[in-house]
């Protein structure tokens, strides 16, 4: 559902549906939420940077602008569930860093 809002409302700037949106999450989706969502942040520019070395083949959405990028990462940072549900995890750091921090989430978590 956070990837939909992020997508849909805010990069696709269609925040005129968000009451539609809020009202399937309250009547379905609601039940089914998860214990903890990391977001990956990484600023729009590296993401694509590292879209392009890996030389594959752009999709429709890795293909928009920069400003495109921008509002859906604001849209994820908006619609994240506050802590301890939501974590924000700077992914512009090495995978060792962001790995460490993924576990301690996780860790977290279960040893409650």
């Amino acid at each position: 559902m956070l990837s939909t809002l992020a997508y849909q409302l805010c990069g696709r700037e269609r925040r005129d549906l968000e009451p539609l949106f809020s009202a399937v999450h309250r009547y379905v989706v609601v039940q089914y939420e998860p214990d903890l969502t990391i977001f990956f942040d990484v600023p729009p520019e590296v993401a694509l940077e590292r879209t392009a070395s890996r030389g594959e083949k752009l999709t429709r959405f890795e293909s928009r602008d920069s400003t495109f990028h921008e509002r859906v990462r604001q849209g994820f940072l908006d619609y994240l569930p506050p802590p301890p549900r939501g974590v924000v995890i700077d992914a512009s750091r090495s995978r060792e860093a962001v790995h460490t921090d993924v576990l301690a989430s996780v860790t977290a978590l279960v040893g409650k």
